[in-house]
C-alpha cells in the first residue's frame, strides 16, 4: 500500500437550561418549583482513502463512517410547605426526573453499508410528604413517607420494565448551643416488585430465574458542624448504607467518614478543602460455567477522596468578577473474589486514579454573565491500563437572571 489518508471530526454540544420559581401564597404556604432540560449531542465522522492499487475493488478504497448520538435530560421538582401552626409544618414534594438517549452508526466499507440505532428511556416519578415539628426554637423533627415509581424502555429489550419502592424517612436537628449543629437523618427503602432475570437450560443444567436487585435499604447519616470563629467552619459525617436481598444471599454494606473545613478570610474570599474515606463490602451468590454451580462472589475495597475548591469576588475596569479553582483527587482499591480471570490467583484486583483541576473566570455584566472554565482531567487504571486518558475540558457559559413582579 503506498498511499493512506485518514480523517475524523467529533463535536460535543450540551446546553442546558434552568429555571427556578417560587411563590409565598398568604402568610402560611410557600410554594417552589425548578426545571432543569439539558441537551447533549455528539456527533462524529471518519473517512479514510486507501490505494485503490492494493484492493480487488477500487470502488472499496474508501470508507465513511458517520455517528450521532444524543441525550435529553429532564428534571422538574415542585415542593409546598404549609404551616399548620407554630410548631408543625407540612412538607409535600414531587420530582419528575426522565433521560432519553439515541444513537445511529453508518458505516461504509467493502462488505456493504451497515446502519444499527439504538436508544432508551428511563423515568422516576417521586412523590414524599413528611410532618416537621419544631418544640423548641433550637430543634427540629421530621417524618414521613416516600414513593417512587421507576420505569426502563430499551430499544434492544424485549419488554419495558418498572419498579415501585416506598419507605420511611426521618430526620432531626438540634442546636445545644449557637456555634454548633447537629444532625441526623434515616432513609428506609423497599422495592415490592424487583426485577426478575429469566431462567434457561444450558448444557444440560437448569437455571432458574431470579431478582436482580437489592429490594431492602437502610441508610444513615449523622454528623455535626461547628464554627469555632465567624468565618472558620468545620463539619464531620458519618454515612452507613446497607442493602440486601435474602433470595440470593446478597449484600452491600458502606461506611463512610466525611470531614471539611471552610474558611472566609474575607468577606469575597471562601476556601473549602474535604477528605472522604468510604469501606465498602459486597456479597451476593453467583453461578459459573460451565457447570453453573452456586459460588459466593465478594468485593471489597475502600475509596479515598480530596477536594479543594476556591472563589474570589473582585472588581476591576468597573465591574464585578468572579474567579477561583476546583480540585478532586479520587482513589479507588478494590478487590474482587473468587478470581475470574483464567490466569489464576485467588482475586481480581482493581483500582483507579483519577484527578481533575479546573480554573473559572465569571464577569458579572449586569445584562447578562458570560464566563468560561478551563480543567484537566488525568484518568489511570493501573490493571487495564487501556482505559487510561487524559483531557483537556473549556467550557463557556452565559447565564441570563430574570425578576418579575415587584414590590
Amino acid at each position: 500500500m503506498q498511499l493512506y489518508q485518514g480523517r475524523s471530526v467529533e463535536r460535543i454540544g450540551t446546553p442546558t437550561t434552568t429555571v427556578r420559581l417560587r411563590r409565598p401564597i398568604g402568610d402560611g404556604i410557600e410554594l417552589t418549583g425548578d426545571y432543569l432540560f439539558s441537551h447533549a449531542d455528539l456527533s462524529g465522522r471518519e473517512s479514510s482513502l486507501r490505494d485503490p492499487s492494493s484492493v480487488t475493488d477500487p470502488s472499496t478504497a474508501r470508507h465513511d463512517d458517520r455517528s450521532r448520538a444524543t441525550v435529553d435530560t429532564h428534571v422538574a421538582d415542585l415542593a409546598i410547605a404549609a404551616r399548620l401552626n407554630d410548631t408543625t409544618t407540612l412538607h409535600g414534594a414531587y420530582r419528575y426526573d426522565g433521560r432519553a438517549q439515541r444513537g445511529d452508526v453508518t458505516e461504509r466499507n467493502e462488505f456493504g453499508v451497515l446502519e444499527t440505532a439504538t436508544g432508551y428511556l428511563l423515568k422516576a416519578n417521586t412523590v414524599s410528604g413528611d410532618v416537621e415539628w419544631r418544640p423548641r426554637s433550637n430543634l427540629s423533627l421530621r417524618g414521613g413517607m416516600r414513593f417512587v415509581q421507576q420505569g426502563a424502555n430499551f430499544s434492544q429489550a424485549v419488554r419495558k420494565v418498572g419498579t415501585t419502592t416506598y419507605g420511611a424517612i426521618a430526620d432531626a436537628r438540634w442546636s445545644p448551643w449557637q456555634p454548633l449543629d447537629l444532625f441526623a437523618r434515616y432513609e428506609h427503602a423497599q422495592v415490592d416488585d424487583p426485577l426478575v432475570a429469566a431462567g434457561g437450560f444450558v448444557n444440560g443444567v437448569t437455571i432458574p430465574e431470579r431478582e436482580i436487585a437489592l429490594t431492602f435499604t437502610n441508610r444513615g447519616r449523622a454528623g455535626f458542624r461547628w464554627r469555632p470563629r465567624a468565618n472558620v467552619t468545620l463539619q464531620y459525617q458519618l454515612l452507613a448504607d446497607s442493602r440486601e436481598n435474602a433470595t440470593f444471599a446478597a449484600r452491600t454494606e458502606s461506611l463512610g467518614h466525611s470531614v471539611g473545613v471552610s474558611w472566609a478570610p474575607l468577606e469575597t474570599l471562601t476556601f473549602f478543602g474535604g477528605y472522604t474515606r468510604r469501606d465498602l463490602a459486597q456479597n451476593a451468590d453467583v453461578r459459573f460455567p460451565p457447570t453453573y454451580g452456586i459460588t459466593l462472589s465478594s468485593q471489597s475495597g475502600s475509596e479515598d477522596v480530596i477536594t479543594s475548591e476556591l472563589r474570589w469576588d473582585f472588581g476591576a475596569l468597573g465591574q464585578r468578577f468572579t474567579t477561583g479553582w476546583t480540585f478532586s483527587w479520587v482513589k479507588v482499591d478494590e478487590a474482587l473474589r473468587p478470581r475470574l480471570e483464567p490466569d489464576g490467583g485467588a482475586r481480581t484486583p482493581w483500582a483507579l486514579d483519577r484527578t481533575y483541576a479546573m480554573a473559572l473566570l465569571e464577569w458579572h455584566h449586569p445584562w447578562m454573565e458570560p464566563s468560561i472554565e478551563a480543567g484537566v482531567a488525568d484518568y489511570g487504571e493501573p490493571q487495564r491500563p487501556r482505559n487510561d486518558y487524559r483531557a483537556t475540558i473549556v467550557t463557556f457559559k452565559v447565564t441570563k437572571r430574570f425578576t418579575f413582579g415587584g414590590s
